[in-house]
């Protein structure tokens, strides 16, 4: 224990990280002395609310005259264009309904077109079919010889 106490007398002597800890310590202290306190809380002050009447004003009348006009002219306004909303919604309906009924007729014709090609090809055969295709290109190409 003897040596423990010797070793750290020694280690306070010569430890420069100790003299500096101790000189940060004594600096803050001295500090502290010299500002004499901390500084005091600032002041909470206590808020009072009072109630304020307010008298009615007579000029209310006119103004609230010129409100009813202003809205009835807006209500009227807004009646217009909830009309002109569902003229033009129910306009877009029924040509919706005529765009589907054309598209019907077209599809409708469309498969009878298949059909009826269906029944030639049956009809003629698939080797008529490519002699006549092979043949219009001969065509094609002899038209084409002689324009040049």
């Amino acid at each position: 224990m003897k040596q423990f106490i010797e070793d750290t007398k020694l280690l306070l002597k010569t430890d420069k990280r100790f003299w500096g800890a101790g000189g940060f310590i004594v600096f803050v202290l001295v500090f502290w002395s010299l500002t004499s306190s901390w500084r005091p809380l600032p002041e909470v002050f206590e808020e009072k609310v009072m109630k304020i009447e307010v008298a009615p004003k007579t000029n209310a009348g006119p103004l609230l005259e010129g409100l009813h006009e202003s809205l009835t002219s807006l209500t009227a306004s807004n009646d217009t264009l909830k009309k002109d909303i569902t003229r033009v919604s129910r306009n877009l309906e029924t040509k919706q309904e005529e765009i589907d009924w054309n598209v019907d007729q077209l599809v409708s014709r469309l498969s009878n077109m298949s059909h009826t090609l269906d029944s030639i090809t049956k009809k003629v055969g698939s080797r008529e079919v490519k002699k006549m295709e092979i043949e219009q290109r001969m065509a094609n190409r002899s038209k084409a010889g002689k324009r040049k």
